[in-house]
């Protein structure tokens, strides 16, 4: 048997692992001295090309994920298919999944199909299995507009059935819908693994808060008599309000509560005017002639009194105009 035949499974993974990354290497940089010839070599490259070097340094010292931010350093100084190809290749090494494919995708867009068959045949594969190892998620939902987030990202869809693809590990999920407690859960995702989750909201409180004045208010809601209640808990939507107290204009109103919200008004009453007789400024003027009739009545009554020689009223206004000193 050779030693080709008994070497570990895991061993013959690893080197061929190696040799996709190499070879991509090796094939795709092979245009660059055609290019060289009509572009003039930039800092920015030159750079590139260092960080480049230093991550497949750290990909024969299986230091994946050190190797993978120097892919990413050297992919955002410029799009070389050998960059983004070997990105996708150790994305794939660390389990994210869902990376790993938009950036195989995207070697698959930047390559050339004949001088890459090899690679891109390469990256098909890796593809496969990168869309076999997600595991998916069935959530089940009982509010359709609500919005997912997981590991704190907003998962694009709506409707009470989403279907999630996650990367094998750990993840946390957030659930969130106005009017509603969100909901937070983990979930620990096999590759390849499908399962589904119900996730129920439930609807916040819708309160009505009421501060009046005066405090003796007494209050109707929707018809209904309820006295001096100030707090209510109703169903979200229209609600009709009155406001009544002695001395004081009626309050009738339409209020509007959203589901989930807690509503305060501070709603003044105002005073009632005075009304009838007392009301009109003809009572008031004939009240001040009746006073005034009345001081003169109590003159007239204690004069005769006081000037009762001189024989009654006539008498004394003559007397009083003729008599000598």
């Amino acid at each position: 048997m050779s030693a080709a035949a008994i070497e570990p499974r895991t061993t013959r993974r690893r080197r061929a692992f190696y040799a996709g990354l190499l070879a991509g290497t090796l094939t795709l940089s092979a245009a660059g001295p055609a290019m060289a010839q009509t572009q003039t070599q930039t800092a920015p490259l030159t750079e590139a090309h260092a960080l480049f070097e230093q991550g497949m340094r750290l990909v024969e010292a299986e230091r994946w994920g050190e190797a993978l931010e120097f892919f990413r350093r050297s992919r955002a100084l410029g799009e070389r298919p050998s960059t983004v190809f070997n990105t996708g290749s150790v994305l794939v090494r660390l389990g994210q999944m869902a990376e790993a494919i938009e950036t195989l995708e995207a070697f698959l867009r930047v390559s050339n199909d004949a001088a890459n068959a090899a690679e891109r045949a390469e990256a098909q594969r890796l593809l496969g299995e990168a869309r076999l190892a997600q595991g998916r998620l069935a959530l089940a939902l009982n509010v359709a507009d609500a919005e997912v987030f997981v590991d704190a990202g907003l998962v694009a869809g709506g409707g009470g059935r989403r279907a999630l693809l996650l990367d094998p590990g750990a993840h946390r999920l957030r659930v969130v819908a106005a009017g509603h407690a969100e909901q937070s859960l983990s979930v620990s995702v096999l590759p390849g693994q499908a399962q589904s989750i119900a996730v129920t909201l439930r609807a916040l409180p819708t309160r009505l808060l009421l501060t009046l004045a005066p405090a003796s208010a007494q209050v109707a809601l929707d018809g209904v008599e309820r006295g001096a209640v100030r707090t209510f808990e109703v169903t979200p939507g229209a609600h009709a309000l009155g406001l009544r107290a002695t001395g004081y204009l009626p309050i009738e109103r339409a209020v509007n509560v959203a589901l989930g919200q807690s509503l305060s008004l501070d709603l003044a009453l105002a005073r009632r005017p005075a009304t009838g007789i007392t009301a009109s400024p003809w009572f008031w003027t004939v009240l001040g002639v009746a006073v005034v009739g009345a001081a003169v009545a109590v003159t007239v009554a204690v004069m005769p009194t006081q000037l009762d020689p001189y024989g009654g009223t006539t008498g004394v206004v003559i007397s009083a105009a003729t008599q000598s000193p």
